[in-house]
């Protein structure tokens, strides 16, 4: 079985993800894991990484809340890994993944309630502040949270 960790830069970014042998290490979290990485491959390729963080590659994550990604950040006063925010209107949760400010749609395009598919299009716009339904051949929607229903973009 293999080990992850995430390499951070000053900032506590995630600038890259290694795996090591888990024998680095005699528990999930070892600060000797770190040590071990501190040790192999020091500051990296560019210079920049100064220190080194265990991660998990799949879920369920049983520390630090989410697995490290390339781009995201390492929260050391809440030993959490947040991923890259993707939108400037999300919010962080108490459990470090980021939430758009009104709930994922319940209803599909076509208005029947849970009946969303992947066909349907839907992607947040930081823009509009809201969900739109873009699909191919169609008219393009917007969702309106207070009505729960589509309207037109």
């Amino acid at each position: 079985m293999a080990l992850h960790f995430a390499c951070l830069d000053s900032n506590n970014v995630i600038k890259n993800l290694v795996t090591v042998e888990d024998s680095a290490v005699s528990f999930e979290g070892d600060p000797a894991g770190e040590t071990y990485c501190q040790n192999l491959f020091g500051t990296g390729p560019n210079g920049d990484w100064v220190s080194y963080k265990q991660t998990q590659k799949t879920r369920p994550y049983t520390f630090r809340y989410n697995g490290a990604r390339k781009g995201g950040t390492y929260d050391p006063v809440n030993d959490a890994f947040i991923p890259e925010r993707q939108y400037s209107l999300f919010v962080l949760d108490e459990n470090f993944r980021w939430q758009p400010p009104i709930n994922y749609p319940t209803v599909g395009r076509n208005g029947v309630e849970g009946f969303v598919n992947s066909e349907d299009g839907i992607e947040w716009s930081d823009s509009e502040a809201t969900w739109l339904n873009i699909a191919e051949g169609l008219p393009n929607l917007k969702w309106d949270d207070s009505t729960l229903t589509w309207g037109n973009l």
